[in-house]
């Protein structure tokens, strides 16, 4: 084969491969449901002085990761407070480097598909503390799952049971 062949198979394949990524994605995103998103709104305002509330940790959990790749560590606590209930990640947690990284409330337990999930919006960091407002019906769900949207991997859970 002449170098000109080549370099036409070679590019041909290239676009091939291209395009095969970009209907995969294309595939996953048409098929899925769209989720319910729970509206993060953020807080500019101050405490008054002198008012002192103590938050309530109702269930502290861990994230565990799903290999060496997708892989997550820390502490998840839900807090309820004047403010209202809070998912809170605490200062050791910290999750894989990833592309379009979400945090999903899933009904079902790690491991099993997504199910009818909550968004609960972008994964602000990938370490560190960090808090997310959690929809009136927070109990219905089993999983948080940290959850790569672009390629539909899970990266790591925490069990809400």
């Amino acid at each position: 084969m002449t170098k000109k062949k080549i370099g036409i198979i070679a590019s041909i394949a290239c676009i091939a491969l291209i395009l095969g990524v970009i209907s995969v994605y294309a595939i996953r995103n048409i098929n899925e449901k769209p989720p319910i998103v729970v509206e993060q709104k953020v807080d500019n305002t101050m405490q008054s002085e002198g008012v002192s509330e103590t938050p309530t940790t109702i269930l502290s959990t861990t994230f565990t990761g799903v290999d060496v790749v997708h892989w997550g560590k820390g502490t998840a606590e839900i807090v309820k407070s004047q403010d209202g209930v809070k998912l809170s990640f605490k200062d050791n947690f910290e999750v894989a480097q990833g592309p379009d990284l979400f945090v999903y409330l899933s009904p079902n337990a790690a491991g099993q598909e997504l199910g009818e999930f909550a968004s609960l919006g972008n994964l602000k960091a990938t370490k560190g503390m960090q808090e997310y407002d959690l929809p009136e019906n927070y109990k219905d769900y089993k999983t948080v799952i940290i959850w790569c949207r672009a390629f539909g991997v899970t990266f790591a859970t925490a069990s809400l049971e």
